[in-house]
């Protein structure tokens, strides 16, 4: 198992919260670091794609991890699940019901 101790993000100039959007941007979406760094321009941070390059390339490793970590496991119940599916019934009549023309 990963040892997931928390972050360092001492002596950075950016929060925390716009280091780990920045790489989770990169390594969810996949998009270029000029992407990435269009993106958070719209959103008023101004942050280079070198800037964004060198922390994919230092936290990326360790924010996968955390999230590999919490990632739901195949063996755990979904409680929510009944909820979720509530309104499957209701979605099958009305597709039937197109089927009927007037």
């Amino acid at each position: 198992m990963v040892d997931t101790k928390p972050l360092a993000f001492k002596r950075h100039r950016f929060p925390p919260g716009v280091i780990r959007y920045a790489v989770w941007l990169y390594f969810r979406f996949t998009p270029s670091l000029r992407d990435v760094e269009y993106l958070l321009a719209k959103h008023g941070v101004d942050m280079t794609y070198e800037t964004i390059r060198c922390c994919a390339d230092k936290f990326g490793p360790a924010i996968a991890a955390n999230i590999r970590e919490r990632r739901h496991q195949p063996g755990q119940l979904n409680h929510n699940n009944r909820a979720e599916n509530s309104h499957f019934p209701v979605r099958r009549r009305e597709r039937k019901m197109q089927l009927f023309k007037s």
